[in-house]
Protein backbone atom coordinates (compact mmCIF):
# COMPACT_ATOMS: atom_id res chain seq x y z
CA UNK A 1 0.00 0.00 0.00
CA UNK A 2 1.45 3.67 -0.38
CA UNK A 3 -0.05 6.23 1.44
CA UNK A 4 -0.54 8.87 -0.80
CA UNK A 5 -1.24 11.43 2.65
CA UNK A 6 2.28 10.93 3.73
CA UNK A 7 5.20 13.34 3.46
CA UNK A 8 7.45 12.05 0.20
CA UNK A 9 10.97 11.38 0.57
CA UNK A 10 12.66 15.00 0.41
CA UNK A 11 16.40 15.48 -0.95
CA UNK A 12 18.75 17.35 1.26
CA UNK A 13 18.41 20.91 1.17
CA UNK A 14 15.08 20.63 -0.51
CA UNK A 15 12.11 21.43 0.65
CA UNK A 16 8.14 20.69 -0.62
CA UNK A 17 6.17 23.94 -2.10
CA UNK A 18 3.63 23.54 0.23
CA UNK A 19 1.57 26.31 -1.32
CA UNK A 20 1.95 25.38 -5.12
CA UNK A 21 0.96 21.82 -4.99
CA UNK A 22 -1.75 21.27 -7.35
CA UNK A 23 -5.33 20.53 -6.38
CA UNK A 24 -6.00 17.69 -7.91
CA UNK A 25 -3.47 14.80 -6.66
CA UNK A 26 -4.57 11.70 -5.89
CA UNK A 27 -4.96 11.09 -2.06
CA UNK A 28 -5.32 8.29 0.83
CA UNK A 29 -4.51 4.44 0.92
CA UNK A 30 -3.56 3.31 -2.41
CA UNK A 31 -2.31 -0.52 -3.75
CA UNK A 32 0.09 -0.09 -6.86
CA UNK A 33 -1.37 -1.42 -9.71
CA UNK A 34 0.42 -0.69 -13.45
CA UNK A 35 -2.63 -0.30 -14.93
CA UNK A 36 -4.00 2.28 -12.89
CA UNK A 37 -1.20 4.75 -14.17
CA UNK A 38 -1.33 6.43 -17.99
CA UNK A 39 1.19 8.41 -19.16
CA UNK A 40 -0.32 12.16 -20.11
CA UNK A 41 1.29 14.45 -22.81
CA UNK A 42 -0.01 17.51 -23.62
CA UNK A 43 -0.63 18.36 -27.13
CA UNK A 44 2.83 20.89 -27.02
CA UNK A 45 4.24 17.93 -26.03
CA UNK A 46 3.56 15.90 -28.15
CA UNK A 47 4.17 18.12 -31.23
CA UNK A 48 7.72 19.73 -29.45
CA UNK A 49 7.73 20.72 -25.50
CA UNK A 50 5.89 22.85 -23.31
CA UNK A 51 8.00 25.11 -20.00
CA UNK A 52 7.03 23.30 -17.11
CA UNK A 53 4.93 26.33 -15.51
CA UNK A 54 2.71 26.60 -18.59
CA UNK A 55 2.03 21.98 -17.87
CA UNK A 56 1.49 22.70 -14.63
CA UNK A 57 -1.57 25.29 -14.99
CA UNK A 58 -2.70 22.93 -18.00
CA UNK A 59 -2.32 19.70 -15.66
CA UNK A 60 -5.00 21.34 -12.88
CA UNK A 61 -8.32 20.25 -14.89
CA UNK A 62 -9.43 17.18 -15.72
CA UNK A 63 -7.03 14.29 -14.58
CA UNK A 64 -5.69 13.05 -11.36
CA UNK A 65 -2.10 13.52 -11.12
CA UNK A 66 0.56 11.06 -8.47
CA UNK A 67 2.64 12.40 -5.91
CA UNK A 68 6.03 11.47 -5.45
CA UNK A 69 4.78 9.50 -3.16
CA UNK A 70 4.34 6.73 -5.67
CA UNK A 71 8.15 8.03 -7.51
CA UNK A 72 9.35 6.49 -3.71
CA UNK A 73 7.52 3.26 -3.38
CA UNK A 74 8.63 2.05 -6.91
CA UNK A 75 12.08 2.88 -6.33
CA UNK A 76 11.95 0.93 -2.86
CA UNK A 77 10.41 -1.37 -5.46
CA UNK A 78 11.85 -1.54 -8.33
CA UNK A 79 10.83 -4.79 -9.59
CA UNK A 80 7.13 -3.61 -9.89
CA UNK A 81 8.25 -1.43 -12.85
CA UNK A 82 6.67 -2.77 -16.14
CA UNK A 83 9.29 -3.26 -18.53
CA UNK A 84 7.55 -0.91 -21.27
CA UNK A 85 8.15 2.09 -18.63
CA UNK A 86 11.60 2.16 -19.92
CA UNK A 87 11.00 3.38 -23.07
CA UNK A 88 8.45 5.54 -25.04
CA UNK A 89 6.88 4.35 -28.79
CA UNK A 90 9.44 6.20 -30.46
CA UNK A 91 12.45 3.56 -28.28
CA UNK A 92 13.28 7.12 -26.16
CA UNK A 93 13.96 6.80 -22.42
CA UNK A 94 10.96 7.93 -20.35
CA UNK A 95 10.99 10.83 -17.68
CA UNK A 96 7.74 9.57 -15.89
CA UNK A 97 6.85 13.05 -13.87
CA UNK A 98 5.08 13.06 -10.40
CA UNK A 99 3.65 16.73 -10.75
CA UNK A 100 1.70 15.79 -7.62
CA UNK A 101 4.72 17.34 -5.51
CA UNK A 102 6.38 19.96 -6.42
CA UNK A 103 9.82 20.76 -4.87
CA UNK A 104 12.12 23.67 -4.37
CA UNK A 105 15.41 22.95 -4.73
CA UNK A 106 18.10 23.98 -2.40
CA UNK A 107 18.84 27.08 -4.62
CA UNK A 108 14.59 27.86 -3.90
CA UNK A 109 13.69 26.92 -7.89
CA UNK A 110 10.59 24.77 -8.40
CA UNK A 111 11.14 21.35 -9.69
CA UNK A 112 9.41 18.17 -10.30
CA UNK A 113 11.39 14.44 -9.80
CA UNK A 114 11.05 12.01 -12.09
CA UNK A 115 11.14 7.81 -12.38
CA UNK A 116 14.25 7.86 -15.17
CA UNK A 117 16.70 4.68 -16.55
CA UNK A 118 20.09 5.44 -16.06
CA UNK A 119 22.64 2.74 -17.42
CA UNK A 120 19.97 0.22 -16.83
CA UNK A 121 19.37 1.54 -13.25
CA UNK A 122 16.33 3.13 -12.09
CA UNK A 123 16.83 6.05 -10.46
CA UNK A 124 15.20 10.21 -9.97
CA UNK A 125 16.17 13.12 -11.41
CA UNK A 126 14.27 16.40 -11.88
CA UNK A 127 13.27 19.29 -14.04
CA UNK A 128 12.91 22.70 -13.12
CA UNK A 129 9.44 24.28 -14.15
CA UNK A 130 11.21 26.72 -16.21
CA UNK A 131 12.65 23.95 -18.24
CA UNK A 132 10.96 22.66 -21.17
CA UNK A 133 9.32 19.01 -21.01
CA UNK A 134 9.07 17.46 -24.30
CA UNK A 135 7.38 14.12 -25.33
CA UNK A 136 9.59 11.89 -23.27
CA UNK A 137 8.18 13.71 -20.67
CA UNK A 138 5.11 12.48 -19.48
CA UNK A 139 3.48 13.13 -15.87
CA UNK A 140 1.75 10.02 -14.17
CA UNK A 141 -1.74 10.45 -13.62
CA UNK A 142 -4.45 8.17 -12.75
CA UNK A 143 -6.09 5.75 -15.53
CA UNK A 144 -9.78 6.00 -14.95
Amino acid sequence: MIDCNSRPFIPRGWSVWDEEQLPNVVRGQIEFDPSKVAFHLDDAQKKDAIVGNDLKKKLTTGIMVYGAQVLDYLLANTNLIPESWKTDEQGRTRYIYFWGTIYRDSRGRPCVRCLDLYVGRWGWDCCWLCGDFGGQRPAAVFAS
